[in-house]
């Protein structure tokens, strides 16, 4: 009787043998390695898809001053300011041209327009931090009209990222600031960092 284990042609030597345990347990591993990329691939797939925006770093945006919404872009927000009504669109502050050697850039826009607010007339001045809006600081002509309205608002009870403060600016206008605190947190890292 010929055969491999028999001598022959096809014959193999009991030297071999651990070649041949090496090649199958390698095979084996190969197989699971597949098998658990292929599961994570499918997880990724099915967990990992979502509608969200990937440079808004998943935060939602939340409701500020005259129905804007933070992480709006400054062409969103004037557009929407514009079609509400709002006039004027003056430059405040605006990123340097250059950045500073030694540092990132940081892009702070600043501007005002004029307009209404819960039937309050008033200067809105908005914030931007990298083109996504931080703040709006309402500066109304009767603060305690605009105050007494915008308790009678959802606006009353903000959202969890959201801070309202009232306050005296330094040329005695009375405001109220809606902001995002998380855009205003990493607007305050970057100074922490970087002064």
């Amino acid at each position: 009787m010929q055969g491999p284990l028999h001598g022959g042609d096809n014959a193999w030597d009991i030297k071999d043998l651990p070649l041949w345990i090496f090649a199958g347990v390698l095979a084996l591993i190969m197989q699971r390695i597949i098998s658990i990329a292929l599961a994570a691939l499918l997880f990724g797939l099915v967990f990992g898809c979502t509608n969200e925006d990937p440079d808004s770093g998943s935060t939602p945006p939340v409701l500020l001053a005259a129905s804007l919404r933070s992480m709006q872009s400054s062409e969103s927000a004037r557009a929407q300011l514009q079609a509400a009504g709002w006039s004027g669109w003056r430059t405040i502050e605006s990123p340097p041209p250059h950045p500073l050697k030694g540092r990132p850039t940081l892009e702070v826009l600043a501007v005002e327009t004029d307009g209404v607010d819960l039937a309050v007339p008033g200067t809105l001045r908005l914030e931007f931090l990298g083109n996504r809006l931080m703040a709006t600081w309402f500066y109304p002509k009767d603060l305690e009209r605009y105050t007494s309205a915008l308790k009678e608002q959802t606006r009353k009870s903000p959202e969890e990222s959201t801070s309202v403060k009232y306050g005296t600016d330094y040329q005695h206008r009375d405001y109220v600031l809606f902001e995002d605190v998380r855009l205003r947190k990493e607007l305050d890292d970057w100074i922490r960092k970087y002064s």
